[in-house]
């Protein structure tokens, strides 16, 4: 796949849970190298790709990159298993709390993205301001939308994305 110019800025982020890439993709374009990882095999993905558990690579590898973005699984907590579907509550773990710590533990700034039927309803961040929720690490209210400003410095240039 042919990328689409940018500018480089530098910095790296490792892209959890990053499916067909969408994600990554706007961290490629904001200047980030990004590296994904999922469970599941991922050929279409076009960027470096390394196929395993999120949350024992982010423990293991985490603390190599400027920034960890994770879009956690959210069939636990969305409509799919709620109701007469209760009963698939068991098909689907809960990665939210042991991927957030997991996160937590690499001592870098992170952002965690979750749909609005997920027990949080927009994103967790560390080490970089929510605008539409508050202080740092805040939990957003219920339907409020996160617009998440993430900046850097390597080498004595900054970068600023905009997630």
């Amino acid at each position: 796949m042919n990328l689409p110019e940018r500018e480089p800025n530098g910095l790296t982020v490792l892209d959890l849970c990053c499916c067909s890439g969408g994600a990554s993709m706007g961290y490629w374009l904001a200047g980030y190298d990004v590296l994904g990882v999922d469970i599941a095999p991922r050929p279409n993905y076009p960027f470096p790709f390394v196929q395993a558990d999120a949350i024992e690579y982010v423990r293991e590898h985490g603390h190599r990159y400027d920034l960890i973005h994770a879009s956690w699984p959210c069939q636990y907590g969305a409509a799919i298993t709620k109701g007469t579907n209760a009963h698939l509550r068991d098909t689907y773990p809960d990665l939210l709390p042991p991927g957030r710590e997991a996160m937590l533990a690499a001592g870098r700034p992170y952002v965690i993205e979750n749909p609005k039927p997920a027990r949080i309803s927009c994103c967790a961040v560390r080490s970089s301001a929510c605008r539409s929720c508050g202080i740092a690490g805040s939990r957003p209210t219920a339907g409020s939308r996160c617009s998440l400003s993430i900046s850097g410095t390597r080498g004595g240039s900054a970068a600023t994305a905009t997630v």
